[in-house]
């Protein structure tokens, strides 16, 4: 009720620009404030992707300030009593792109905010030809301003620049398909150019005038990992989370709490603590249910999955854990899903029923997904030593996982919704499958095709994200098409030092597509080497921010690879198809010494 109060207040300040917006001019596709100071001079950095429309070549911006005061949020001004612009800023467009970048920088010394504790929030404004094309506003930030002024502080500067790798690189490309005939593929070795960023920085003291000493939270900034861990601070996950819109639920959750879907074939066993659990063995029968999962939204970082060990207390300010499991059958599964959009993770080897709802409720958080999350759990052993009875238990779960999808599909058909154009649309199924999860869904897709390719044609799934397939080629080009007919886009991505992969290569004597480029029509391909958090390099998916920015602009706004740059930092034409990579980082940019959280599968 508070933040509607500040949104409404908020919408009448700038109620006379908002009425002369017209959507056929640029907009923002992204927006984000950096409040950490770092910029020159010190001060909140606002960052964004605009998108011309073909005709426009110039866009001016321009950025208000709000300030929100008092303790129950009653009172929302403008940060400069006459209404002037905090900054302005020009972009002209460059003729190759209809895609740009921008950054803005509001200095400390330009907001004159009383001694105390408030919440701020930045208001921009995009004009064509003096004509008001969009107006789009930051979210709440707090601020502490203290009794006293500072008049230098010290910064720290990080700059990049990129330059490209060039070596030589295996690929393959899929022929011409003839229907009734399996597909041919060709191996080729192509140049390939790789974009690295080569950081240099250097810390200087400003001379700055504050009315007050500002003190901010910080977004944790891999480029300064040197800093003692009693100066870092964190921008805390619970003020992001308020007024984020949740599947409403048959109880009230805590503002830490998840309710993670799940369906599984694996075979019902008694826990020890007198809840039914799920074991590594193979059912003939899925079950389902659902999880509450308690999220350490106040010390999560994202990337990050943080679980116990085995020698570590469970802390649910610290921790990922399990706090209810319910089982029902599936009518009832299928009733008490909503009218949003569903994402649905499977996972791949070296993974225990836990473990597919832990990464299910990270990914949720992380993706800011405000749908129904659902982990299909097939019987994988969760343990290093069981990949090949996990492949055995991974084919044997095609059926069930055809079952899942089709019953998801019945749910979305009958909960019709109403978009923002008054026309009835459908909820749409997102799937996320990793590793030795690619074999199962990939199987799924083709059955489902072959058997109900008519009531799929307009298809309820969205958007499908192959993570490090655990295939072979041959399979991967016999199977990947079916998942191209059913999803709106289907995206692929691989990692050349991706060493768990290299247990399947062992065994199977074939080359996993999820270590090499792989190219076919309609199938986007990614470029993940670099974004790896652990030597393994095999989680990226999911502990890379670069990667879970790139898969949540792809959940959440359908955008293709051309229009989420950033991210994606370069693309190279290989055989008339595109392969899309991220900018590595080189030595001086990673994060060396923090630690990251157990990867599963790694």
């Amino acid at each position: 009720m508070r933040l509607k109060l500040i949104a409404a207040k908020l919408s009448t300040l700038c109620c006379s620009l908002i009425c002369c917006c017209t959507v056929s001019g640029s907009i923002i596709s992204q927006l984000s404030l950096v409040p950490d100071g770092s910029a020159t001079p010190p001060g909140d950095r606002i960052d964004m992707v605009v998108q011309f429309e073909k005709q426009e070549t110039k866009l001016e911006l321009f950025v208000r300030g709000f300030v929100v005061t008092g303790e129950q949020n009653e009172s929302v001004a403008s940060l400069n009593n006459d209404l002037r612009w905090l900054a302005k800023s020009k972009i002209v467009r460059d003729a190759r792109l209809r895609t740009q970048t921008a950054s803005i920088v509001i200095p400390y010394a330009a907001l004159k905010l009383p001694v105390g504790e408030h919440q701020i929030a930045y208001e921009i404004t995009g004009r064509v030809d003096g004509r008001v094309v969009f107006v789009r506003p930051t979210g709440l930030t707090k601020v502490i301003v203290g009794k006293q002024a500072r008049q230098e502080i010290v910064v720290s500067k990080t700059e990049f620049k990129t330059k490209f790798i060039e070596q030589s690189q295996k690929v393959i490309v899929a022929g011409e398909r003839v229907r009734g005939e399996s597909p041919k593929t060709s191996s080729h070795d192509v140049p390939w150019r790789t974009p690295v960023l080569e950081s240099f920085s250097e810390s200087k003291t400003v001379k700055v005038e504050i009315p007050g000493g500002f003190r901010r939270s910080s977004a944790f900034d891999d480029a300064t990992n040197d800093q003692p861990e009693d100066e870092k601070t964190f921008v805390s996950d619970v003020e992001s989370l308020k007024g984020r819109q949740w599947e409403s639920s048959s109880q009230v959750l805590a503002e830490n709490e998840r309710r993670i879907w799940f369906a599984t074939n694996r075979k019902v066993v008694a826990a020890d603590s007198g809840r039914s659990s799920h074991g590594p063995d193979l059912s003939n029968e899925v079950s389902y249910g659902v999880c509450t999962v308690s999220v350490p939204v106040q010390n999560h970082r994202k990337g990050n999955l943080e679980t116990p060990s085995w020698w570590t207390k469970r802390n649910p300010d610290k921790h990922f854990i399990i706090e209810t499991k319910d089982s029902f059958d599936k009518k009832k599964f299928i009733q008490q899903l909503g009218q949003k959009d569903i994402l649905l993770f499977v996972h791949g080897f070296n993974n225990s029923f836990d473990d597919a709802i832990f990464r299910t409720a990270q990914l949720q958080h992380d993706l800011n997904f405000a749908g129904q999350s659902i982990a299909f759990s097939w019987p994988s052993a969760g343990e290093m030593s069981a990949y090949e009875s996990d492949q055995r238990h991974a084919d044997q779960s095609v059926a069930a996982l055809v079952e899942v999808i089709a019953s998801l599909a019945e749910a979305v058909r009958r909960s019709g919704q109403t978009n923002r154009d008054g026309e009835e649309s459908e909820p749409k199924i997102h799937i996320i499958a990793h590793s030795l999860g690619n074999r199962v869904l990939l199987q799924s897709l083709c059955d489902i095709n072959l058997a109900f390719g008519e009531y799929f044609r307009e298809s309820p799934i969205g958007q499908i994200v192959l993570a490090a397939p655990d295939v072979g080629a041959i399979m991967f080009n016999n199977l990947s098409p079916h998942a191209v007919d059913l999803g709106e886009q289907v995206t692929y991505y691989f990692c050349e030092s991706d060493a768990a992969l290299n247990i399947s290569r062992d065994l199977n004597k074939y080359e996993p597509v999820g270590k090499m480029p792989y190219f076919d029509e309609g199938l986007s391909t990614i470029n993940a080497n670099g974004t790896g958090t652990s030597f393994i390099s095999h989680n990226y998916y999911a502990s890379s921010r670069k990667v879970l920015t790139d898969i949540e602009l792809m959940l959440r706004y359908g955008k293709r690879p051309a229009d989420r740059m950033p991210p994606l930092a370069s693309a190279t034409k290989v055989f008339g198809h595109q392969c899309w990579a991220f900018a590595l980082e080189n030595s001086a940019t990673k994060p060396g010494s923090r630690k990251q959280a157990s990867d599963g599968d790694d």
